[in-house]
């Protein structure tokens, strides 16, 4: 019988997720920017100034959860500066937590785990026993879709098919107007990640500077390597569900997830007569539908293979796309590739009944996406 558990992470501090906007070498102090060679170092560099991503991927999460299970079990052990199987253990190991690391195709042996909720933000009101849970809000919650007779066109993500455009507050929305970048609450409260007045925002920028300095820099702003981390403003943590296909004696923990020495305070609690994790996401469906159109709000990050053209079986679409990059060997950790994927809160718009039943195909046959928090959604 399957067994779900609810994951609460609080930072002991600030943190660090990694994510596209990472350091990369700076340019020789030999090479002339006339150069080609020159120009095409300069094309090839991102930033001196790394910025962490908001929340963890889940691939993350999934690497953290195996190593903290395997820690608890007593199957790992450290080995000099490395965490590490020993051969004794392996058979045990791979029981508890599957040794295989996770890939986007073919056999995923995760041993007990059988699948991971996307990440949610927790947030604890004062004076409220029980945190509330986010959701990510729809990228259009402020947006009306309203027929007008136009030619198809892109703005800011959204894909407008024939005689529809989006409104909002009686006007069309133009190339200033950008979709909506937050969490939402079952009552449709919503709370933006940096908010203008500070009164709803979830998080606090931090800046750090690093020892390492670029001597031969023109620009005393470029000297030294700079890191964006953030931290949760009070009362908010992150938070997920894991179903085990068996009970297990998980343990409230201090972890280690994201780069930058980021640790986590880790609280597990078992939820009763609940077999899956479905149910926390059919609470936000009333509040959060349009009664003119079927919507498909994305839960999670979202893989959709390029030739499978999703978007023509929508009338309209808002949405944003992020980077996955992917190990490909686990003795090489420079060689990854990279998959797009449209963000968490991306919203399409089905033409028909036809075309919900098509875009939940192609959704949801990648099932080694879903099985670690991708490709998840609700329609409303």
């Amino acid at each position: 019988m399957s067994t779900v558990y609810k994951v609460t992470l609080k930072p002991v501090s600030s943190f660090y997720f990694g994510g596209v906007n990472s350091f990369t070498a700076p340019l020789p102090p030999a090479a002339n920017e006339d150069d080609k060679l020159a120009k095409t170092y300069y094309k090839k560099r991102q930033s001196y100034f790394a910025k962490s991503e908001k929340l963890p991927q889940q691939t993350q999460l999934l690497g953290m959860l195996r190593r903290t299970m395997l820690m608890q079990a007593q199957k790992m052990h450290f080995f000099k500066i490395f965490i590490t199987v020993h051969k004794d253990n392996q058979k045990g190991a791979k029981e508890l937590a599957g040794t295989s690391r996770w890939k986007p195709e073919g056999n995923l042996v995760l041993g007990i785990i059988e699948k991971i909720s996307p990440i949610l933000i927790a947030y604890q009101q004062e004076g409220n026993v029980k945190p509330i849970e986010l959701i990510p809000a729809p990228k259009d919650i402020a947006w009306k879709l309203q027929p007008k007779l136009s030619t198809k066109a892109f703005v800011n993500g959204m894909a407008l098919e024939g005689a529809y455009r989006f409104y909002k507050g009686g006007d069309p929305i133009g190339a200033k107007d950008y979709p909506f970048e937050g969490f939402v609450d079952k009552d449709n409260n919503v709370y933006k990640f940096e908010n203008e007045d500070h009164t709803k925002d979830i998080y606090i920028k931090e800046v750090r500077s690093h020892n390492q300095t670029l001597d031969y820099t023109e620009s005393d702003e470029e000297r030294y390597f700079k890191v964006q981390r953030y931290r949760l403003k009070k009362g908010y943590s992150f938070c997920f569900y894991v179903t085990l296909s068996k009970e297990l004696q998980l343990k409230n923990d201090t972890v280690a997830l994201g780069g930058e020495e980021s640790y986590f305070d880790m609280q597990v609690k078992q939820v009763s007569n609940v077999q899956d994790d479905e149910h926390i996401f059919l609470q936000y469906k009333q509040n959060l539908k349009h009664n003119e159109h079927y919507r498909i709000l994305l839960l999670s990050d979202t893989y959709i293979n390029a030739n499978d053209n999703i978007f023509s079986y929508c009338k309209a679409s808002v949405v944003d796309k992020v980077e996955l990059r992917t190990v490909l060997n686990q003795k090489n950790f420079f060689k990854s590739t990279k998959t797009v994927l449209l963000r968490r809160g991306s919203v399409l718009y089905p033409k028909d009944n036809d075309a919900i039943s098509a875009i939940e195909g192609l959704i949801n046959k990648h099932s080694n996406y879903q099985r670690v928090g991708y490709n998840r959604y609700i329609i409303l």
